[in-house]
C-alpha cells in the first residue's frame, strides 16, 4: 500500500494566538464570575440567585460610575412654537423707527455732527436687519443682530451721558423704546441666533457642547488655552463698543466745538467704559435671560424653520419654529 509522504507544512495546524489578537482578552474578576458557567441553584424565579446578584451589583456599580451627562434624559415635545419669521407687529415697528429716524435727519438735523451721525447708523441698522430677513440673507441677519444691537444701545448711553452733545431723547421720536419693543418681540429669534453666535466661538475654541467641557484643558488654571474668540467678543461687547464711540467723538469733536484735549482725560475716558461695562452687562444679561436653557438648533430652512431643543424641569423638549 502507497502512503504518501506528508510535510510538516501539509499537516493542518491550529491556529496561533498572540496576546495581541483582538481575541486574546484576560477577564478581570469580576467578569469571570459573571462569565463562567456554574452549578445553578434553582429559585423560584428559575435562575442562579448568587450569580445574578453579583452580575447586578457589578451593574449598578458601572452605572453609578457613568457621568451625568452619558445618562438618558426624557425628551418631550413642547406644544409651543417659537416664530422666527417677521409678524406683522415687527415690520410695523421696524417701519416705524425708520420713518422716525429719516424723519429726524429730514426736519429736524442737529446743529451737532454727533447726533446726525448716530441716527444714520441707526437707520443703516435696522435697513440691513430688514433687508436680510426679507431677502433670506441669513449670515448679514446674524452680523447685525451679533453686533449692531451692541453698537446701538451702547452709543445711545454714551451719547446721552458721556457725551457733551447728547442723542436726542423725547416723545416726538421715541426710538429707543421703539428699539427695545422691537428687541421683545424678536427676544425668541433673535436670542437663538444670540446663543447659535457664541455657541460657535466656543465650539471654534474646542468646548464640546455636549459634556460642557473644553476639550484642550492645559495646566494654566482650569481655562482652555483656546478659549479667545469668546473672551474677545466679551471684550467688544464690554469696552470695544465705548472705545469705537469714543474715538468717532474724538474724530468729529473738534466740528461740535469739543476740545481734543478735554476728550482724552481721565475723567471722560473712565466715564465712557464705566457706561459702556454697564450698557454691555445689561445687554448680555438680556440674552442669557431668554436662552439660558438652549441645548441646540436644528434648521430645515436656516433662520426659517427648524427645531429649538431647551432644558426645563428635568427635561429636554423640542419647540417647532
Amino acid at each position: 500500500m502507497f502512503i504518501p509522504h506528508l510535510n510538516a507544512t501539509d499537516i493542518p495546524q491550529p491556529p496561533h494566538r498572540f496576546p495581541n489578537q483582538p481575541n486574546h482578552i484576560n477577564p478581570t474578576q469580576d467578569d469571570a464570575k459573571c462569565d463562567r458557567p456554574s452549578t445553578p441553584t434553582m429559585t423560584d424565579e428559575g435562575y442562579d440567585s448568587e450569580r445574578s446578584e453579583e452580575c447586578d451589583e457589578n451593574d449598578e456599580k458601572s452605572k453609578e460610575k457613568e457621568p451625568a451627562n452619558d445618562r438618558e434624559i426624557p425628551i418631550v415635545k413642547s406644544t409651543h412654537t417659537i416664530r422666527v419669521s417677521y409678524t406683522p407687529f415687527t415690520y410695523i415697528i421696524t417701519f416705524l423707527i425708520i420713518g422716525l429716524h429719516a424723519h429726524a435727519l429730514y426736519t429736524r438735523p442737529s446743529e451737532y455732527l454727533f447726533p446726525n451721525l448716530f441716527n444714520l447708523f441707526n437707520l443703516a441698522f435696522h435697513l440691513t436687519h430688514l433687508l436680510a430677513h426679507t431677502f433670506h440673507r441669513a449670515s448679514i441677519e446674524r452680523l447685525s443682530v451679533a453686533f449692531g444691537t451692541s453698537v446701538f444701545w451702547i452709543g445711545w448711553v454714551l451719547g446721552v451721558f458721556a457725551f457733551g452733545h447728547n442723542v436726542s431723547v423725547d416723545l416726538i421720536h421715541p426710538t429707543t423704546i421703539l428699539f427695545w419693543v422691537l428687541m421683545f418681540d424678536r427676544r425668541n429669534a433673535w436670542g437663538i441666533i444670540m446663543w447659535e453666535h457664541i455657541t460657535h466661538l466656543e465650539e471654534e475654541d474646542g468646548f464640546d457642547v455636549e459634556s460642557s467641557r473644553w476639550q484642550d484643558r492645559e495646566n494654566c488654571g482650569g481655562f482652555s488655552s483656546g478659549s479667545g474668540r469668546v473672551i474677545a467678543y466679551r471684550v467688544w461687547c464690554l469696552a470695544g463698543v465705548g472705545s469705537m464711540w469714543g474715538l468717532i467723538y474724538m474724530l468729529i469733536g473738534k466740528f461740535d466745538g469739543v476740545d481734543f484735549i478735554d476728550i482724552l482725560s481721565l475723567i471722560p475716558i473712565l466715564k465712557i467704559y464705566v457706561l459702556n461695562l454697564a450698557a454691555g452687562v445689561i445687554l448680555i444679561c438680556w440674552w442669557s435671560f431668554w436662552t439660558f436653557q438652549y441645548r441646540g438648533v436644528v434648521w430645515r430652512k436656516e433662520l426659517k424653520e427648524g427645531v429649538v431643543v431647551w432644558y426645563s424641569d428635568g427635561y429636554i423638549r423640542a419647540e417647532v419654529e
